[in-house]
């Protein structure tokens, strides 16, 4: 009980993880600002992609636009799923804790026949 509880190793990884989590939204956060600021530079410079062209309402000559009722931009549930792990998904520091327990257990189950053999009866 002693590792789980006082050492606060459970703690530390819980804490870890988000550290970890932090530290990848940061490198995120870094990257799309050094892509905004480029973006930012070459609209400055009048620079226009082919795509901001078109979602800003015009279209090439001789284009054809196609209008679909009923569809919107949203998106379905299933990426979300597959992003996570699945519904089913664990995480592998759960599992070395379950298995921790899991092997004291064993031992404990083990050792406990172990003394019940070596006993007299009585």
């Amino acid at each position: 009980m002693f590792v789980f509880s006082l050492s606060g190793v459970l703690e530390k990884m819980v804490l870890a993880g988000k550290m970890q989590k932090v530290e990848e939204s940061i490198e995120n956060l870094k990257t799309e600002n050094r892509d905004l600021r480029s973006r930012l530079e070459r609209y400055s410079r009048g620079e226009r992609t082919p795509r901001d062209i078109l979602n800003s309402g015009y279209t090439y000559n001789n284009g054809r636009i196609v209008f679909m009722r009923g569809v919107t931009g949203e998106k379905d549930g299933t990426a979300r799923d597959s992003e996570n792990g699945g519904p089913y998904s664990i995480n592998i520091k759960h599992m070395r804790v379950a298995w921790v327990i899991f092997s004291a257990l064993v031992l404990l189950f083990l050792f406990s026949r172990r003394q019940r053999r070596t006993d007299p009866v009585q």
